[in-house]
């Protein structure tokens, strides 16, 4: 077994194994709306790996902690066409944070869970935010990492409260609206959307979401 910090570059538990940060976004208040998948996703994935969410008032947060194994992922181009050569795998600490505050005002949260269980490690290789977007179909994710808040006021409050852009995000897609976004992102999310992210499919969807962005030379 190759050294685990060698690969994935998280911080590091007593046992040796990298953690990371994984925030789901949204409201509590509003649970099952457009606007809250993030945080049905890592309830939804705590699940998945056999844990519960409890609350945790240090850091103002639901959380959850589980070991996966994770495979790294390094990027090839042929022909023009991106593919990866899959490399060891190695066991990981997902720390799974649910935050209590609203969404605008969810940032302080997210920088005392990274502040508790992460740091002094890089947001870059250590933290994911998971959150939904307007710019994405349904039941399709797309990765990112760093950058621009992108206009959603929770990623910005990340962005303030943790004094860094650097953080990894997977954007959720909830479909492109012609009203009011404001609106239409508090709505209920279809049944079918609820479903789907609640599903064995839509968390393994997340987990290879998460095994790519962690890994060194990941392609976003």
């Amino acid at each position: 077994m190759p050294n685990l910090t060698r690969n994935f570059t998280g911080a590091t538990v007593g046992s040796g194994k990298p953690r990371i940060l994984v925030v789901g976004l949204g409201n509590v208040s509003h649970p099952g709306t457009r606007h809250s998948v993030g945080q049905q996703i890592v309830e939804a994935l705590a699940n998945h790996l056999g844990t519960t969410m409890t609350y945790d008032r240090s850091v103002n947060s639901w959380i959850a902690f589980a070991t996966t194994t994770m495979r790294t992922r390094t990027p090839r181009n042929k022909k023009g066409k991106s593919s990866y050569i899959e490399g060891s795998e190695q066991e990981v600490e997902l720390v799974m944070v649910k935050p209590k505050p609203l969404m605008n005002i969810s940032g302080p949260a997210v920088s005392k869970a990274y502040k508790a269980h992460i740091r002094p490690a890089p947001l870059a290789s250590t933290v994911i935010v998971i959150h939904d977007s307007l710019a994405h179909k349904t039941l399709q994710t797309s990765i990112k990492r760093g950058g621009s808040a992108g206009g959603h006021n929770g990623v910005r409050s990340a962005v303030d409260a943790l004094g860094s852009p650097d953080f990894a995000r997977i954007r959720v897609g909830i479909g492109a609206h012609r009203g009011d976004a404001a609106t239409y992102v508090l709505e209920n999310m279809s049944g079918t959307e609820r479903s789907y992210w609640s599903s064995t499919e839509a968390c393994e969807k997340i987990l290879l979401d998460i095994e790519t962005l962690v890994s060194d030379s990941a392609e976003t």
